[in-house]
């Protein structure tokens, strides 16, 4: 072998040697892995608003049928501030001040019926989507039905949302070898065909059988882990296990893009807790089995159209109604407010944040509160 041939196969080895060591896949990695933000709240400011001239009440519940309500599932507000309200098995649209303005679908089988809605989302254009048993139904912005999606083989379960009327990103029940687990799904609206991105196994759901309605012989307390769900702008969207101290973002395609770690603590679950589980369940304490060590880290996420988390720490169970503390996080993990409010925030649009309020002779109303946050609409969901 001539001194040239050795010298060309030396430079090659040498070469190859040094671009891996500098690839981003070396030491075994596949690729870059998303980033973990640690949001820190000590910088952020509090802002109380638990005040009553800084509550705005929509509505109260009343004598009429349009303002009595059976359960409240799930409320959707508009870029106008338009409310539609999904109660029991009732869509209803109020006016940004509570006027009550139409009933939206019927319970049937025809165009724009629904059998059993599970919850509801407004999107960027203001039109708004039903989760039906099976399907989603669209309407216009006015409430005029425009469409069924029907799903191919299983349905969404309650969170979800819709992006261009093509995309469902929704959590459902995903049974495999008699065992249930929850998942983050994506439905393709024009085949309805619903693909799982990411898998949860749940404790609290003990078997499945195929027909018969889904999940069997499971046992669901205040306790028992939860996904929440929520969009973001850019068709992207975040979730959380309540149980988890940290909030994944996705890519429109479920990629995890980063993980927002949360500055929190486990916290054990205290007999008061369980006292008051029992007087909610008419006297009937829980087994100690199908309770967790720890009470749950996180109540509730929602997002608004700017791309603020509205992240919701756990309150210890007491049975009565508590205020709440919301942490307004951005999508680089900054803690930009820590709001103090009477009630469990449900949607937040251009700066205002809305929710159900039940008071102690369990009369509703729906509340609203006014935030420094101001921006253009994108649909929120419940």
């Amino acid at each position: 072998m001539s001194f040239q041939v050795k010298k060309r196969i030396v430079f090659t080895v040498v070469l190859f040697i040094l671009l891996t060591l500098n690839s981003p896949w070396a030491n075994g990695s596949q690729e870059p892995s998303p980033p973990v933000i640690h949001v820190k709240n000590s910088s952020a400011p509090v802002m109380d608003l638990t005040q009553p001239d800084r509550e705005y009440t929509i509505f109260k519940e009343g004598n009429t049928d349009e303002y009595l309500f059976k359960k409240i599932d799930g409320i959707a507000v508009d870029s106008k501030g338009n409310i539609t309200i999904l109660d029991f098995k009732r869509v209803i649209r109020y006016d940004a001040h509570g006027k009550f303005v139409k009933y939206i679908g019927s319970v049937g089988e025809g165009p724009g019926s629904y059998i059993s809605p599970r919850s509801i989302y407004c999107d960027e254009k203001d039109g708004f989507y039903i989760l039906d048993f099976l399907k989603i139904v669209y309407y216009k912005s006015n409430g005029d039905f425009v469409k069924n999606y029907v799903f191919k083989n299983t349905s969404l379960s309650d969170r979800f949302f819709v992006w261009d009327s093509s995309t469902a990103i929704g959590m459902s029940l995903v049974p495999k070898d008699d065992v249930v687990s929850r998942a983050v799904s994506r439905v393709d609206l024009k085949t309805g065909e619903l693909t799982p991105l990411y898998f949860i196994a749940d404790p609290s759901i003990k078997s499945f059988k195929e027909g018969q309605g889904g999940v069997m012989g499971g046992v669901v307390t205040p306790f028992s882990m939860r996904i929440l769900l929520s969009p973001l702008p850019g068709q992207s969207f975040c979730f959380a296990l309540n149980t988890e101290d940290k909030i994944r973002v996705c890519d429109r395609t479920g990629n995890l893009s980063a993980t927002l770690q949360l500055d929190m603590e486990p916290q054990k679950i205290q007999d008061s807790e369980v006292k008051a589980l029992s007087d909610m369940n008419s006297g009937k304490a829980p087994k100690k089995s199908n309770l967790p060590v720890n009470r749950p880290l996180i109540e509730t996420i929602i997002t608004d159209e700017k791309g603020n988390i509205y992240m919701v720490p756990q309150n210890p169970l007491s049975g009565k109604p508590t205020p709440r503390t919301v942490h307004v996080i951005n999508r680089e993990g900054k803690c930009l407010y820590i709001l103090k409010m009477n009630f469990l925030p449900q949607a937040a649009v251009k700066g205002k944040i809305y929710g159900i309020v039940k008071d102690a002779d369990d009369e509703i109303s729906l509340k609203r509160v006014e935030t420094p946050l101001r921006g253009a609409h994108h649909g929120r969901v419940l």
